[in-house]
């Protein structure tokens, strides 16, 4: 699976994805002086096929969070080609080697998650994260893996979208995306937050309960 039909952050991000703590290498990237600016660094991103911009205009709270899931879908890839050492589907080990090899170099060895149960998708993330000291470079390297499996040759069609009616309020902002598709137009509501001295998209956005309640 590719990480360039997330679709626009999640949606953005969707497909993208084989599909927190602390500001790691990657996730410290470029500072971004707008809402603006990290948006189309990370739309340019997504089109180059390169995780390293497009995690980087990431939180590092939601990076951290991707990185989980991408951890434990590693951690289920392996089991699933590798259910016993005398029925090892050698295919899928060979097709899948870069990845492995990636989470091995993360701390995610077979002997360190062999005891990591993934029927609980929250506590197994938590459980893998711990294990990854740069939860940053594990994802962009996972992903550059994940996207060298892809031996598809399926036409890659260019994310066409725009940012539009900013609205900063201290730390925060939101912003209306409008992506061309196919079928028309979609529009999504962004959100992105000061991260230092520059901004970054946050895909997984608090939900204010407080202010939700007296909007009702």
């Amino acid at each position: 699976m590719k990480v360039r039909n997330v679709a626009l952050v999640l949606p953005l991000l969707g497909a993208l994805v084989l599909s927190a703590a602390g500001q790691d290498s990657e996730a410290k990237g470029k500072v971004y002086k707008s809402p603006e600016e990290v948006f189309d660094a990370y739309l340019a991103g997504l089109n180059k096929r390169d995780p390293k911009t497009y995690f980087g205009c990431l939180t590092p709270e939601a990076v951290k969070k991707i990185a989980g899931e991408q951890a434990r879908r590693g951690v289920q890839r392996r089991r699933f080609a590798e259910p016993a050492k005398d029925k090892k589907d050698d295919k899928l080990l060979r097709i899948w080697k870069g990845l492995f090899d990636v989470m091995d170099r993360h701390g995610l060895t077979v002997e360190a998650t062999k005891d990591v149960k993934l029927s609980d998708e929250a506590k197994a993330e938590a459980a893998l994260l711990e294990l990854i000291k740069d939860p940053a470079a594990f994802l962009v390297e996972s992903q550059e893996a994940v996207d060298k499996m892809d031996t598809s040759k399926r036409k890659e069609v260019a994310v066409k979208a725009k940012l539009s009616g900013v609205k900063i309020d201290g730390d925060k902002a939101t912003g209306t995306v409008t992506e061309k598709t196919k079928d028309g137009e979609e529009k999504r509501t962004f959100t992105f937050v000061k991260v230092g001295d520059g901004w970054k998209i946050d895909p997984f956005p608090k939900i204010d309960k407080d202010k939700s309640a007296k909007d009702k």
